[in-house]
């Protein structure tokens, strides 16, 4: 009798562990850590990020009191030089979501998705530095090569300004 439960338990714990590798293996082929695709301007993307707070209006929807102020995160991608080869708040990729987690959390919550199923984004990076110097305003070679010798179009002076619709926006729209 004794044998018989010693080969009942490791016919158990042997089809638990083949089960939970199979689902690890299916998750990891169903969720891939994706790479972002390279960018293809001249110079490197470099980006900033400021919380914004309006002191003069509380958070409406806010749980606890008093209610904070409202904040809003604005972040910026521009130009940037080569990163320093050990600079370090630029040497590595931001992440691609930078509150990771927090993010993660409020999206699939408000589509009402499983928590665990956008937890493979946390490891995906952007191809954006952070805190990235800005890099130099181009030459008039560089400005000719738009077609514009002048450099004076619009094309090859004004940046590219991606904007919000609200409540569902957030980086991942844009990228």
């Amino acid at each position: 009798m004794r044998k018989l439960t010693k080969g009942v338990i490791y016919v158990i714990v042997s089809l638990v562990a083949l089960t939970a590798a199979s689902a690890a293996l299916l998750y990891g082929f169903a969720m891939p850590v994706r790479s972002m695709p390279e960018p293809t301007g001249p110079a490197p993307v470099g980006t900033v990020v400021y919380d914004l707070t309006d002191t003069a209006r509380r958070e409406r929807y806010a749980q606890k009191e008093p209610a904070p102020h409202r904040t809003i995160r604005l972040q910026l991608w521009y130009p940037a030089a080569e990163p320093a080869p050990h600079a370090p708040d630029s040497e590595a990729p931001s992440p691609w979501m930078i509150d990771g987690r927090r993010q993660i959390r409020a999206i699939v919550a408000n589509h009402g998705f499983p928590s665990f199923l956008w937890d493979h984004t946390l490891f995906m990076d952007s191809n954006s530095y952070r805190r990235a110097p800005l890099a130099a305003a181009p030459t008039a070679e560089a400005r000719a090569s738009t077609g514009d010798a002048s450099g004076s179009a619009p094309a090859a002076t004004l940046p590219v300004v991606i904007i919000s619709h609200g409540w569902e926006g957030y980086r991942g729209l844009h990228a």
